[in-house]
């Protein structure tokens, strides 16, 4: 799945869109009914503004088309599931602390390690996955163009060790506001009301 991606476009519909509805359906009156479910999904991605949902939609579909392991129907796939995968991006989003102070944590955590004899080392690079995706990090800069799914899962790899940076900065910023009664929320919208 890693290189493989299809833009959302109802105009033309993608030959890789047409050629899986075909692959799900045995009637040519089922596989008009798939088409027209994607048809229906491109209008709704296109009437989207929140660019975090245009993300989930959009990376829902690669799903789709090249992840072998649901055997989905577009016009499942691309209302009940989909409804489901933007649910749980609501659910990470109103469970995550502010991105910005987020970032910085995470930014400290990649930027710690350092070999000795060498020094610090760079940042580590950044890597997620969601649940409706096998995203590896390459192409979307973290964490700007991630989803706040995405964001929580992050990790970085020290071979075949993996450090969940997402998991690690939550549970530090949760430690903080209970140990201290403070609310990062709130905090974060009092700094940006002085900007």
């Amino acid at each position: 799945m890693k290189d493989q991606h299809v833009d959302v476009s109802a105009d033309p519909i993608p030959k890789e869109v047409l050629d899986y509805c075909r692959s799900v359906t045995t009637t040519e009156k089922q596989f008009e009914q798939e088409r027209e479910a994607y048809v229906a999904f491109c209008e709704k991605y296109s009437k989207e503004r929140d660019p975090k949902k245009r993300i989930v939609m959009e990376m829902f579909l690669q799903y789709l088309l090249f992840s072998k392991v649901h055997g989905m129907t577009p016009s499942y796939a691309l209302t009940s599931a989909l409804s489901d995968a933007l649910n749980d991006e609501a659910k990470a989003k109103r469970a995550m602390y502010p991105q910005a102070l987020h970032e910085e944590i995470a930014d400290i955590l990649t930027s710690s390690t350092y070999t000795v004899g060498r020094g610090k080392s760079t940042n580590w690079t950044m890597h997620t996955a969601s649940q409706y995706s096998q995203f590896d990090g390459d192409g979307r800069r973290p964490f700007s163009d991630w989803t706040a799914g995405e964001i929580l899962g992050s990790y970085v790899k020290f071979g075949s060790h993996h450090f969940s940076v997402g998991k690690a900065t939550q549970r530090i910023l949760g430690v903080l506001e209970e140990r201290y009664g403070i609310d990062f929320e709130e905090l974060e919208k009092q700094r940006k009301s002085l900007k």
